[in-house]
């Protein structure tokens, strides 16, 4: 259950020449193959920026936090067999130096299970974002959970093309009783269509883990790779995305 209300939350993330080419996009649209421990599923996702987003010699991965572009995004996700589906939006809004983001999902597999999220902060600097944050899961199952957390997000730009980003959040959960949690995702860039780095997370002693990296064939076409383990079960989960900007 605790994977579950993770995985709920987070449906609710050539050189600098070539980089400063690249055209400005509205749209992001992607497909993505899951590899899951028992079988497979397949999703799909688009994000629609509300201003054109204009890539500079920071990673094109980061693009739409370094424009602070406003956007919404949908999310789709089904088992191959059709034992469950997943469907989760997202709206992040930046007015001036303020940001705010709503997401909500549903889970469903014979029942539902919803997930609400909301987002509040500030740009603490050119690429530097703190937030307050409260996610909220609601099971049918009687055993609701509130997540509050404070986070960090931030891109720094070590010249020539270079580029470290860090993304965390740290909170406590409350379900009956109150756990840790956490969430972290560190990524190098040592090109701008190149990033790599460590994901993980945790809710009290249920921990996961993994490795993630995307790569930009042109400015407007990548591929994406993220594996997961589940400390708790020793499960993976493997996902390979095709995405186009435009």
């Amino acid at each position: 259950m605790k994977h579950i209300t993770r995985l709920l939350v987070g449906v609710t993330v050539v050189g600098a020449s070539t980089a400063s080419l690249a055209n400005d996009f509205n749209f992001e649209a992607g497909g993505s193959w899951f590899d899951l421990e028992h079988g497979s599923a397949w999703g799909a996702d688009v994000t629609w920026h509300f201003d054109p987003v204009r890539p500079g010699n920071g990673p094109l991965e980061q693009a739409g936090f370094l424009n602070r572009s406003s956007n919404i995004r949908l999310d789709y996700l089904r088992d191959t067999s059709g034992d469950f589906d997943a469907l989760g939006g997202m709206l992040e809004l930046y007015l001036e130096g303020f940001f705010a983001g709503f997401g909500l999902s549903r889970f469903s597999n014979g029942f539902d299970i919803d997930s609400y999220s909301l987002r509040g902060g500030w740009m603490m600097g050119p690429n530097t974002r703190i937030t307050g944050n409260w996610d909220r899961i609601e099971t049918p199952f009687g055993s609701d959970t509130d997540i509050f957390s404070v986070g960090v997000k931030h891109v720094e730009l070590l010249g020539g093309g270079t580029a470290f980003h860090v993304d965390g959040e740290i909170g406590a959960a409350t379900n009956g009783s109150t756990e840790f949690a956490y969430a972290l995702r560190a990524d190098y860039y040592p090109m701008p269509e190149l990033g790599f780095g460590l994901r993980t997370a945790g809710i009290g002693s249920d921990n996961d883990y993994g490795f993630g990296a995307r790569y930009f064939f042109t400015p407007q076409i990548s591929g994406e790779f993220e594996w997961l383990r589940h400390d708790s079960t020793s499960d993976d989960t493997v996902q390979f995305r095709l995405g186009a900007r435009f």
